[in-house]
Order: C-alpha cells, then sequence, then structure tokens
C-alpha cells in the first residue's frame, strides 16, 4: 500500500479514537510545548483531560530529557480550545520526517486552524539575551533535513506546492509581540534556522550563519509548520533563547571560539527559569487571539 495512503488512513482512524476519548472535543488551537516548557499544561489548561502519546495509535514517542510526559492535553485557556503536545520528537532521535509531523497534522485533522510552536534556541544575533522570548518572523530550512513533503502527495491535506510567503502568519505575529508588550517584555522577532542536530552548531557555522542573516538556530519547528502551512493552518512560533551560539558574544564583544559549551542540561536550566515568563505569554497569547 502506498506510503501516502496509509498516513491519510491513519488520521482518520486516529481522529475517530482521539474524539471518542475527548467526547466531542474539537479544538480551536494545537499548542507543541518545547524543551523545558512541558509544565504548561498541566498549569494553565482549565477542564482538560489527557492521554498518554503510548495510547493513541501511530503516535511517535519522545525520547529526549525535557520532552518527557509525551501526553496529549485537551482543555481550556480562556474561552479557548485547546489541545497541547506536552513534548515534541526529532530526526535525530531517528524518525521519519512524516513521524515528526504527524502530532501536528493531527491536531489540524482534529479541528485546529491556528498552530502555535514552541522551542529553545542558540542566539545568533548579539542583541539577544537568554531567557529571551523571540517571535519567529521566517525560517531557512534549506539545511534541515526533515521535509515532510518530499515523496507523494496526499492530495486531501493539502497541494503538491505550498507557498511559504506568510508561514509564520503575520497577524499572530503582530498579536504575540503586542502581548510582549503588554507584559513588559522587550517585543523581539528573528529569523530562525533549523540544523538536524543534535550535536550544536561549531563557532564556524555560527559565523556562517551570522553571514547569511540568521537570527536564531535550533532543531525543530520548520518540518511542522511545513507540514501546518500544507494544511493551511496559521502558524505563530515563539522561541526561548538560553544560550548564546557557539563563537557569539553579546554585542560589545567579536566573534571567539572561547566562548562556554552549550549544553542540554544548560538549555533546560533557563528555560525552567522562564517558565513562568513563557506561561504568561502563552496565556495572554491565546486568550486574546484575534
Amino acid at each position: 500500500m502506498p506510503k501516502t495512503v496509509r498516513t491519510k488512513l491513519n488520521y482518520t482512524a486516529v481522529r475517530k479514537q482521539l474524539l471518542m476519548l475527548s467526547h466531542g472535543f474539537v479544538p480551536e488551537i494545537g499548542l507543541v510545548l518545547g524543551s523545558g516548557l512541558s509544565h504548561y499544561a498541566e498549569q494553565a489548561l482549565t477542564d482538560s483531560h489527557s492521554l498518554p502519546y503510548s495510547e493513541i495509535s501511530h503516535f511517535p514517542k519522545p525520547t529526549v530529557k525535557g520532552h518527557e510526559g509525551g501526553r496529549m492535553w485537551w482543555g481550556k485557556i480562556g474561552e479557548r480550545n485547546v489541545v497541547v503536545m506536552q513534548g515534541r520528537v526529532h530526526g535525530y532521535e531517528g524518525y521519519t520526517p512524516e513521524e515528526i509531523v504527524f502530532p501536528v497534522r493531527l491536531m489540524i485533522v482534529l479541528g485546529a486552524k491556528k498552530i502555535i510552536l514552541t522551542n529553545a534556541v542558540s542566539a545568533i544575533k548579539r542583541d539577544f539575551t537568554p531567557g529571551d522570548l523571540v517571535v519567529v518572523k521566517d525560517h531557512n530550512g534549506l539545511f534541515c533535513q526533515s521535509n515532510p513533503l518530499i515523496g507523494p502527495n496526499d492530495e486531501t491535506l493539502g497541494p503538491r506546492f505550498p507557498s511559504m510567503n506568510n508561514a509564520y502568519d503575520q497577524e499572530l505575529r503582530a498579536h504575540a509581540l503586542s502581548c510582549l508588550e503588554r507584559l513588559g517584555h522587550r517585543p523581539l522577532t528573528g529569523t530562525y534556522l533549523a540544523l538536524s542536530g543534535p550535536q550544536y552548531e561549531t563557532p564556524v557555522e555560527s559565523q556562517f550563519l551570522n553571514g547569511l542573516g540568521v537570527d536564531m538556530v535550533g532543531m525543530s519547528v520548520v518540518p511542522e509548520t511545513i507540514a501546518a502551512v500544507h494544511m493551511s493552518a496559521r502558524v505563530l512560533a515563539v522561541s526561548c533563547v538560553t544560550h548564546m551560539a557557539s563563537g557569539i558574544c553579546d554585542n560589545t564583544k567579536p566573534f571567539s571560539y572561547k566562548t562556554p559549551d552549550p549544553s542540554h542540561d544548560k538549555v533546560m536550566e533557563v528555560s525552567k527559569k522562564n517558565e513562568k515568563k513563557f506561561s504568561d505569554l502563552m496565556t495572554l497569547v491565546i486568550s486574546t487571539l484575534p
């Protein structure tokens, strides 16, 4: 059986399963939680319930620290029906592009027309500092090896050649930046690039990316954005800066090979410290979405 047909049947079967388990809950918004941000679902959702990924047919299971839990949540933030993915998978874990984007495609099949993606990033732009929340304005996916559109196209999901001209919805971006200002934070926006990982970028790679106009770099988001746009969903992405990229110092210092080594523990530590800032932003963004 062709892979695209099998995928389509999987969505249909899983949608039926989840509609039964959620008593017909139809989400307006889908939210994917990035590294170190997994507690938001438990703390922010009201009238909520959840299900382990292991109980959902065909669902990929996260293996990385910071994406523990691996649960799908349903509930409300303000008056908005929201479905939340507590943990995501990545290409470097050995998952295929199709498996990486399965959760996002499923959220859209369930009814979510707006997708909010979050992640932790290394800062290339020297004006950024650890703890900043940055609204993604565009991405560079040329170096990402997990393009979910490669292969036969399933016309029931989207067109063969989707436009990425407004991949990160302009109205949603403006709304998120306004929310950052309302909360007293810098309204930062930037261009994001995804690398395959799991190794962090080298100093020379950081210097190269800086020359390309990249502001921050990570290992996720781009495949999910492509899949969501392919299905005509509106996407908002917010990144938490956890450290400066290798070789990148603040804006008072030149490029250096003596910057601290990045580590996943440091990513988790900074994400944890900024969990309330992130939580306040997500709640305000979602509850007041236009």
